[in-house]
Parts: structure tokens; C-alpha cells; sequence
């Protein structure tokens, strides 16, 4: 006995979560919106825009906006391609520490609206998805559209001056 499409679709939406029981008993409701490529799946952004969205439309639907944070993350992973090592959980600062050092172009996805690059480390191609300054510019775009309370970061420490200036700019238009 598997789970079916449906099921997934149900968990991976949020609904593993009685979200209109949560909105009206709790003052702030912080949803994690990172991850949706990780260590267990295949490399993509952390972070995709519209998986992003579509995460925060369904947190709406039972929890006002005004008690609503959207947890953005300050990190990325670091993919052998194909997978024959570890796949690494790495820091925004050290993603852009390793595509220096390796002479990496960052690149940026229009679609999911994340950082990424390409390398080989002893013949071994890897790909390196990440939230930068860039991203996360993204990300608060979306609390401001939909009027949530606000946004929370995973992972401090990760991040880099740039991030912060990125972050401050982005909050305060």
C-alpha cells in the first residue's frame, strides 16, 4: 500500500498541518518555506518562487496574514552530479566562498528566482543551488503582496553582509 498523487499533493501543500486550528489559537504562525530540493532530492533551488507562493495562498486560506511569517532560508546544498559523495548543506557565505575559489560563474534562475553554479572538484561535476541577497529580496516581495506579518530567516550565521543589505533594503520599501 503506497501513498497516492493526492496524498502527496495534501502533504506537500501544507495540509499535514490543521492550519485553521493553528491560526486561531496561536498570535504568529511561522511557515517554513525552504527546502523543496534538499539533501534528499535531486539539485534545485531551496527555495523556489512559486512553491514559495503557492505555500503562503495555502496558509491563507485558514490563517489571517496579519498572524502569518514566511521563514526564508539563508543557505543552499552543494550537489555531486551524478550522486556518487555527500551531498552538502552549505551556508550562503560559503556557496559564494566555493564559486570563487573554483572560479564558478553564480548564475541566476528567472523561474524559481535563486542563485546557483556549476563546478568539478577531482573530475567530479558538482551543482550548487543557494537564497542570496538576490533571492531573498524575492521572498520578501511576496510577504509584502500578501500583506503577511512578516519574515523570519533560517539558518543565522549563513548569510553575508550582502544578504543584510539586500534584506534591510528589501523591508524597508
Amino acid at each position: 500500500m503506497g501513498i497516492s498523487n493526492a496524498q502527496i499533493r495534501w502533504i506537500e501543500i501544507g495540509a499535514a498541518y490543521d492550519y485553521g486550528a493553528l491560526g486561531g489559537l496561536a498570535d504568529i504562525i511561522t511557515i517554513m518555506t525552504y527546502d523543496k530540493h534538499s539533501a534528499n532530492t535531486k539539485p534545485g533551488s531551496v527555495s523556489p518562487y512559486k512553491w514559495v507562493e503557492k505555500n503562503i495562498k495555502e496558509a491563507l486560506k485558514s490563517i489571517p496574514a496579519n498572524k502569518l511569517v514566511v521563514c526564508i532560508g539563508a543557505y543552499g546544498y552543494d550537489w555531486p552530479v551524478p550522486k556518487t559523495a555527500e551531498i552538502k548543506y552549505i551556508g550562503q557565505r560559503e556557496a559564494q566562498q566555493r564559486a570563487d575559489s573554483h572560479k564558478a560563474k553564480v548564475q541566476w534562475d528567472n523561474d524559481s528566482q535563486s542563485a546557483f553554479f556549476f563546478y568539478w572538484d577531482r573530475g567530479l561535476k558538482h551543482e550548487v543551488w543557494f537564497e542570496n541577497g538576490f533571492s531573498i529580496t524575492r521572498k520578501v516581495a511576496l510577504a509584502k503582496k500578501y500583506s503577511l506579518r512578516g519574515v523570519a530567516i533560517w539558518r543565522m550565521g549563513f548569510e553575508d553582509e550582502q544578504y543584510w543589505v539586500k534584506l534591510r533594503k528589501a523591508i524597508s520599501k
